[in-house]
């Protein structure tokens, strides 16, 4: 059982479920293109907001404690600050 905590990052999650970014965007709701998703996904660092829910949804029925909206936003604001500098 994993667990996500203040240290884990956008790669440990998708690890989390496995490590492969089609079953990862799978799990996010893309239906289309999945591969191609979850490359995109993992090259720009960036959960978009609005696949939260399905996310937080399967981590609970997975056992992988720790993928909250708190942990998210974190990871968010991180790809985000830094893809600004």
């Amino acid at each position: 059982m994993a667990t996500m905590d203040e240290n884990s990052t956008l790669d440990d999650l998708i690890a989390a479920f496995g490590g492969s970014l089609r079953e990862f965007a799978e799990i996010c709701g893309y239906e289309k293109s999945p591969a191609a998703r979850g490359f995109e996904i993992k090259s720009r660092g960036i959960l978009p907001v609005e696949r939260w829910p399905a996310v937080i949804a399967a981590a609970k029925e997975r056992k992988i404690r720790g993928v909250t909206p708190e942990f998210l936003l974190r990871i968010y604001t991180s790809a985000t600050t830094a893809a600004a500098s």
